[in-house]
């Protein structure tokens, strides 16, 4: 049996590819047999609580801790499955195994260590679950923000995507673009949105917010740091 502690920092150096305006990171690949046991950890701890993510070739799905923070994944498919998770936080962390058609039926072992900071270069679903599985980080009766670059100055043009929450990527409910001075003001029902803010030459971001008809009438302040003319 292998054990092994995969924390972000350890992860390897990126790998671009550019396909619609796409990139795609190389986090940390170990080879894992067809079973492997997932143990989440934080300071040390396992965290039964942490919210796991699994990506496989034939989708996207949640997976679930027991009582000691693991989780043991059967008859993983040959090629590569990555898997991301979170404590609904600020912590996280991402590990991608390989499975190779002459891999045994014995138990894998391998541990994730929540670290603080999104990890920008995983999957775009992935960070979408992790900011949706967070409290909303603004109550607002309509949304208004401006987006501004690492050095305060505002970002005309950016777009901006507003998803109902759970729903992305198939329920897109508006897609804008800011004006000449980075900003943007719009009216939405009353819920719970997932707000992806994107601009090319910067990495995308991700926000949770509630709209209510008693929310704060103020206006969000987006930072976007300067990426890749290619990033999601």
């Amino acid at each position: 049996m292998k054990t092994l502690a995969v924390s972000l920092w350890l992860l390897l150096p990126i790998g671009e590819i550019c396909s619609a305006c796409e990139i795609v990171g190389e986090v940390a690949t170990e080879p894992s047999s067809k079973k492997a046991r997932i143990t989440v950890f934080m300071n040390g701890k396992p965290l039964p609580s942490a919210k796991l993510s699994i990506q496989t070739p034939s989708g996207h799905r949640p997976v679930f801790l027991d009582g000691n923070g693991s989780v043991t994944l059967n008859d993983l498919p040959v090629g590569k499955t990555c898997l991301t998770g979170t404590d609904g936080s600020e912590r996280f962390s991402a590990l991608c195994l390989a499975v190779s058609k002459h891999s045994s039926n014995e138990l894998s072992d391998f541990g994730m260590t929540l670290e603080t900071g999104v990890p920008w270069f995983v999957s775009p679903e992935a960070r979408v679950d992790w900011v949706e599985q967070a409290p909303p980080s603004a109550r607002l009766r309509t949304l208004k923000v401006t987006i501004l670059d690492a050095n305060d100055a505002v970002v005309p043009n950016a777009e901006i995507q507003i998803y109902k929450k759970g729903s992305y990527p198939q329920d897109l409910v508006k897609i804008a673009k800011t004006n000449d001075v980075g900003r943007f003001e719009g009216s939405l029902q009353p819920g719970t949105y997932t707000v992806i803010f994107r601009m090319r030459g910067f990495r995308s971001e991700v926000r949770c917010i509630e709209i209510a008809r008693d929310g704060e009438e103020s206006e969000m302040r987006q930072t976007l740091k300067v990426g890749s003319d290619c990033e999601w």
